[in-house]
């Protein structure tokens, strides 16, 4: 009897319909030998009782022997159809297999086109941020010295001093600290 297993790679039944048409065929053919046998078991005995002449037993003999060759090459036939089928499963699992190896090396290969572009675009964004960092140092740089001289007491006293000189600004008391 042919049991059906769940294919190793998916874990469950490939082409049951394949695998249940192929073991249909194979008990069919057994069923009819059985039945073959039984009735010419049972010719045989009752033509050894019942033959009278032995010309009517070896035609009777004849036509149950072309039975069972019938019998034989119908059972050939199913058993080269089961070969079949499982040639055919086998190729199948074989090529599924592949198949699965492969999109599963084309996903990882993707994966990694996705996290280079997403360090790419990331890159790129940062080195921007940087660049506008760089200009506003830069700009801060070049304004600093005049930042200073206009923010710091000492650059009050200077322009004091010269609006004083200049005589726009006249200073009530002569105090200097």
């Amino acid at each position: 009897m042919m049991v059906i297993r769940p294919c190793v790679i998916t874990k469950r039944r490939v082409a049951p319909e394949v695998f249940a048409g192929a073991a249909r065929k194979s008990i069919e053919a057994i069923a009819e030998w059985d039945r073959l046998t039984y009735l010419y078991e049972r010719c045989v005995r009752s033509l050894s009782v019942e033959a009278t002449n032995a010309k009517d037993a070896h035609e009777a003999l004849a036509v149950e022997k072309e039975k069972v060759a019938q019998a034989l090459a119908d059972l050939a036939r199913s058993q080269d159809d089961a070969k079949e089928m499982k040639r055919k499963y086998d190729e199948l699992a074989g090529r599924a297999l592949s198949e699965m190896k492969r999109l599963r090396e084309r996903r990882l290969e993707y994966a990694e086109f996705v996290r280079r572009s997403a360090l790419d675009k990331m890159a790129e964004l940062v080195q921007k941020r940087l660049d506008r960092i760089k200009a506003h140092i830069d700009d801060t740089k070049a304004a600093e010295p005049k930042f200073l001289e206009f923010n710091q007491v000492s650059g009050n006293i200077k322009t004091l001093e010269a609006l004083v000189e200049g005589g726009e600004v006249e200073m009530k008391s002569d105090d200097r600290c």
